[in-house]
């Protein structure tokens, strides 16, 4: 989740070693980076209570 935080964020310019890229690289990755984010709080929701609300794994 903080990966994707960071990645939405920063973009490309935030990895280590990037290079110039194109603005529809940058914008595709920070899209990308969202689901990251998406999926971390999923699965923060779902720890605590993964015996009473495990529709999500099942889906």
């Amino acid at each position: 989740m903080v990966a994707g935080a960071y990645a939405a964020l920063t973009g490309v310019a935030g990895m280590p070693g990037a290079t110039p890229v194109d603005a529809s690289v940058d914008s595709e990755l920070r899209y990308f980076a969202t689901f990251y984010i998406a999926y971390g709080l999923v699965a923060l929701w779902i720890v605590p209570r993964v015996e009473v609300a495990a529709w999500p794994l099942r889906a």
